[in-house]
């Protein structure tokens, strides 16, 4: 399934995406990867009906970034986008929701 749209490079995205803790933290420059691997980490349970992720940017346009990286890859394993909730839904009808939080009060 994602296999065929998407791979870690090795090292930090490989190891990031093989880890089994439930929280894990990731460091690299601009243009290392962190924000694929955060698109696919949130892919993992979306068989499970009940499953819901929420992808969360300081801002619109860090977000607006992640949405279109999320355009590229989850049409491709059955991601439907429903630009009104800016959310994609998948075939168990788990969703994967984009938004953003400006300051802590958000």
């Amino acid at each position: 399934m994602i296999q065929d749209t998407w791979r870690p490079h090795p090292g930090a995205q490989t190891d990031f995406m093989s880890r089994l803790e439930d929280i894990a933290l990731m460091e690299g420059g601009k243009g290392s990867g962190k924000s694929d691997c955060l698109l696919i980490e949130a892919l993992r349970q979306i068989e499970n009906r009940n499953y819901k992720a929420l992808l969360i940017r300081r801002n619109f346009p860090q977000l607006q970034e992640l949405i279109d990286r999320a355009h590229t890859i989850y049409p491709r394993i059955g991601g439907k986008w429903q630009g009104d909730l800016h959310r994609f839904v998948f075939r168990s009808g788990a969703p994967i929701t984009f938004g953003h939080c400006q300051s802590e009060i958000d």
